[in-house]
């Protein structure tokens, strides 16, 4: 089942986005890697665990 979503106003801040230079970047990638240690450690916690009880 494919998903299909619109993103309205990307040209525009990609465009802004350019115009700051670098400095956002740094912020972006260090957000990005907050939100996915929160991403990992659930995926972490909800696989299953291999106790050898088969």
């Amino acid at each position: 089942m494919a998903v299909k979503f619109k993103i309205e106003g990307m040209r525009e801040l990609q465009k802004s986005l350019k115009k700051l230079g670098g400095a956002p970047q740094k912020h972006v990638t260090s957000s990005a890697r907050k939100g996915m240690n929160i991403v990992l450690r659930n995926a972490r916690q909800n696989a299953p665990r291999d106790t050898g009880n088969l």
